[in-house]
């Protein structure tokens, strides 16, 4: 089964970027028609830390031989995370992560409140 997902792009992952931690953060993954999808997931995990946090990816639509699932993430604490795709399949569990090899994606949550200080502004930092 092929997944396509890529989170530099909004057809993918809204918003782009970082987030705050207010925000909810919509996940779009697609996978290729002709395989029945039981459950679809996103696991999300703090870095360096074992817990997990695991949110549905419901099935949305299906276009030109490819099955949209989608899923809302909202509530995070801010901090690093890291997050892949779980999909129970009849073929067993399928897992999409950054390089296939257990790396997952990169994202990073911040304080929505957070105000940069006034008197770095315009200057140079080096």
């Amino acid at each position: 089964m092929i997944i396509y997902y890529d989170s530099k792009d909004l057809k993918y992952k809204k918003p782009f970027g970082a987030v705050s931690n207010d925000e909810k953060i919509e996940f779009n993954v697609y996978c290729q028609d002709g395989i029945f999808v039981e459950k679809a997931f996103i696991r999300i995990y703090p870095d360096g830390q074992e817990e997990t946090y695991v949110f549905p990816l419901d099935y949305s639509f299906s276009k030109d031989g490819e099955s949209c699932f989608t899923g809302h993430v909202e509530g995070l604490e801010t901090g690093l995370y890291w997050y892949s795709f779980i999909f129970y399949t009849e073929e067993g569990e399928i897992i999409k992560d950054k390089d296939g090899e257990g790396h997952g994606y990169q994202l990073t949550i911040y304080d929505a409140d957070y105000k940069t200080p006034d008197f770095p502004k315009g200057g140079v930092i080096y």
